[in-house]
């Protein structure tokens, strides 16, 4: 859910960039790190240290996406996407995004990549090389409670209907907590959105409640770090009793990715 004035709502094989523009990994468990942040810091003179999350990640996969790190070359895609009146129905709650709101929030996407070391992805089909949306996590510095990242998506409506943000979102999840170390991931949209709401519960995360938001009720939910390791356990384990070597060998009981 991205908030922004006027009022607004909005794994797969990982290649890691080299070690040296890495930052280091998530201290005592917390999900964040002391990193440079150079380019951030440079723009604020003033700041002294950042607190930052976890390692530099150039890239995601998952069977149907590539899940890449935002670039200022996917404006006029994002454009494209938020001044759809029907994609922007449940994120747009009073006047339409114009272009240079897009822009604005295409900008702290970038920033989020400079601060954070991660930010919402751009989402390419793999088989036809489109640009599907923007997918994954999103630190949302107004959110009212201590955990302020959240998972979430935004498609064109070619790629609605097909699971892909069930999928990238659940990529999403997975490089949360494996990669960045966050404790615990929410999500949020508005109370009448229920197509994203099961995009939601099919990524793991439950039903937490509503609350006044922007001039509209928001319906958020999440997950712990815990409860997603212990889902994860469960996929993975076979049925009891069942009897896994048939005729064509061991069946995968690998959860996903």
């Amino acid at each position: 859910m991205e908030v922004a004035a006027p009022a607004r709502l909005a794994a797969g094989c990982i290649r890691r960039a080299p070690p040296q523009a890495r930052w280091a990994g998530p201290i005592g468990g917390s999900g964040r790190s002391r990193c440079p942040a150079r380019s951030y810091l440079r723009s604020r003179e003033t700041v002294k240290t950042v607190v930052c999350y976890g390692p530099w990640v150039t890239e995601v996969e998952t069977d149907r996406l590539v899940l890449r790190p935002w670039q200022s070359e996917d404006l006029a895609e994002f454009t494209r996407l938020l001044t759809d009146p029907v994609v922007t129905r449940y994120i747009v709650v009073h006047t339409p995004f114009s272009p240079q709101d897009v822009a604005e929030l295409s900008d702290r996407t970038l920033e989020q990549w400079d601060r954070n070391g991660f930010g919402p992805w751009a989402a390419i089909e793999k088989a036809t090389g489109r640009w599907v949306g923007r997918i994954g996590l999103d630190e949302l510095a107004d959110w009212p409670g201590p955990h302020k990242v959240e998972v979430g998506w935004e498609l064109h409506r070619a790629f609605w209907g097909r699971g892909l943000a069930t999928e990238g979102g659940r990529a999403g999840v997975r490089y949360g907590f494996e990669t960045v170390g966050l404790e615990r991931i929410i999500s949020a949209t508005m109370a009448t959105n229920t197509a994203s709401r099961r995009v939601m519960d099919k990524c793991g995360l439950r039903f937490q409640g509503e609350l006044a938001m922007a001039g509209t009720t928001v319906a958020w939910y999440a997950i712990d770090r815990a409860d997603w390791k212990a889902g994860q356990a469960t996929a993975a384990a076979p049925p009891t009793g069942a009897n896994l070597l048939g005729a064509g060998g061991p069946r995968s009981t690998t959860a996903f990715p």
